[in-house]
């Protein structure tokens, strides 16, 4: 139950993660990088796929999500699989420090990887694993402090999710490579 718990959790990080990747194709205008092509130590800061159309698409997915799951709330079996009060919580909140959270938690994991001098899209794991996930896990601290088997069962979760979603990207045609 707790795995079933923390996946319904974690929708709407996985929304903030996905969409900038599916939504390549719209708000062309916004499609700049959000590091504006600043150099650290001559290498971008984040890099070019890192852009503001994906922070704000991203963003607003998750906000999205949790406005759904709060919806969902009013039934006993979300009740049930739920780890916060979601008609206690700010849905916009909630779904703006998760997205934020899992979107800042990738920068980040950006900014060092650029700074390594590996490419966009090439693996590192298990950084690329957990960035999100413990981008979120700091963010959502004002409103929920997750128990530690919460954190660690997200942890495992977003290793294994994270390695099948690059999968399935690749095998769509989304990712370069499957890893």
């Amino acid at each position: 139950m707790l795995t079933l718990r923390v996946l319904y959790f974690m929708i709407p990080g996985a929304f903030a993660n996905s969409t900038p990747v599916v939504g390549r194709g719209i708000l062309k205008r916004l499609a700049v990088p959000v590091d504006m092509g600043i150099k650290f130590r001559g290498r971008p800061l984040f890099g070019k796929n890192k852009t503001v159309r994906g922070f704000i698409l991203g963003v607003l997915s998750s906000i999205v999500a949790v406005i759904i799951q709060r919806y969902l709330f009013r039934f006993e079996v979300f009740r049930q699989i739920s780890l916060v009060d979601y008609s206690l919580i700010n849905p916009i909140l909630l779904g703006f420090l998760i997205g934020f959270g899992a979107l800042f938690g990738d920068l980040c994991e950006s900014f060092f990887k650029r700074q390594r001098g590996l490419a966009p899209g090439k693996s590192w794991v298990p950084f690329d694993q957990l960035d999100s996930v413990v981008g979120v896990l700091i963010f959502i601290l004002p409103v929920y402090i997750p128990p530690w088997d919460v954190v660690i069962t997200g942890a495992i979760l977003a290793f294994i999710a994270h390695i099948g979603v690059k999968h399935i990207g690749f095998w769509i045609g989304l990712n370069n490579a499957p890893w």
